[in-house]
């Protein structure tokens, strides 16, 4: 190599080490000064999530597609849990999460079931002939002891057993009603205020003939269920209430279906505590919270979280504050929809 290229070659060489070392120093100076500036800018933290709250679930009946199911309260994809129930026209249900079982009623015919919560274990506990088409059927703590109420539509009876079935026995015969027609006297809706001893229920009625009515759980020494003396009408001149929810030291909430005025809502009528226990009479109206149902049916409630879930024949689930705001829905094309009930 010749000496004049050698010494080009230095200088290109010195030349390149002299750039890189001319930007690098910025370069590092920056990447330094920008580490000290960190300690004094609030950098952003994600915060943690919320606690989640206690997990709850829905369950409730579709007639169309014959089964029970289950989903979050606040919406998602429907769970089956039993199917095969086309023909029996299932209508109220109500779950003893304690114990893992669920409870429904038949329509067709009259027919109380009880299933575990994960669909196995299905048993008849109240069978056929006993009553005619069950409608809504709750779960109460009475006096220690777990006990059923449930109405039965065209038999027109409010009736009670023991959780296993036994011990079958009418509390109101509704068919004793003074009302004109039939339908004013079916039985459809029932609640239990287990702290004051009052059970409540609807008489569907039609086009503004339907009522609700309440009773002692205990029946007076001499009295039956068609002789008792002691039913008072809570409301009457309703279009078609359904089912029924009692909320402790509140009051009443209920489905409407019918297309008359104040039907295909949910109401509630608040009760001051000398009502509740008996020594008072009704004062507080009713007020619809919720309007333009496509045939409301099921109802249930979370008093502690102040929300209520309600279905509709129209296959629709929704869900609102307890006062009516909010009401957002949370489920559709579940076919005809009858029952539901929530658990924490």
């Amino acid at each position: 190599m010749s000496l004049t290229r050698f010494l080009q070659r230095a200088i290109l060489v010195l030349a390149f080490f002299l750039v890189v070392t001319t930007f690098a120093q910025p370069t590092e100076n920056l990447l330094q000064k920008r580490d000290d500036d960190d300690e004094d800018i609030p950098t952003f933290q994600p915060s943690a999530p919320p606690a989640a709250k206690a997990g709850g679930m829905l369950y409730f009946l579709s007639q169309s597609k014959g089964a029970i199911l289950s989903m979050s309260p606040t919406g998602g994809t429907p769970r089956t849990i039993l199917s095969g129930l086309m023909t029996k026209g299932p209508d109220g249900i109500t779950v003893d999460k304690a114990a893992g079982h669920i409870y429904f009623s038949n329509m067709r015919p009259g027919s109380i079931e009880r299933v575990n919560i994960d669909g196995t274990g299905r048993k008849t506990i109240v069978d056929t002939g006993v009553f005619q088409v069950g409608k809504q059927i709750v779960l109460v703590l009475e006096d220690g002891v777990k006990k059923l109420y449930w109405c039965a539509r065209e038999g027109q009876k409010v009736m009670r057993a023991n959780v296993d079935g036994s011990s079958v026995e009418v509390v109101i015969d509704t068919s004793k009603d003074k009302c004109t027609g039939r339908e004013c006297k079916n039985a459809v809706g029932v609640a239990v205020d287990t702290k004051n001893g009052w059970v409540y229920w609807t008489q569907k009625g039609a086009g503004g003939t339907g009522s609700i009515h309440r009773a002692p759980t205990k029946l007076q020494a001499g009295q039956t269920a068609a002789s008792r003396s002691d039913i008072q009408v809570v409301l009457d001149k309703l279009p078609e209430p359904i089912d029924l929810r009692w909320v402790d030291g509140y009051g009443l909430y209920w489905t409407d279906r019918g297309h008359a005025e104040g039907g295909n809502s949910v109401s509630r009528m608040q009760m001051g505590a000398d009502v509740q226990a008996g020594k008072a009479q009704f004062a507080v109206k009713p007020r619809p919270l919720v309007e333009g149902l496509n045939e409301g049916i099921g109802i249930a409630v979370d008093p502690v979280g102040q929300k209520m879930w309600f279905t509709e024949l129209g296959g629709r689930i929704f869900q609102s504050n307890l006062d009516g705001t909010s009401k957002s829905v949370i489920a559709t094309g579940q076919g005809i929809l009858t029952g539901i009930d929530y658990v924490p």
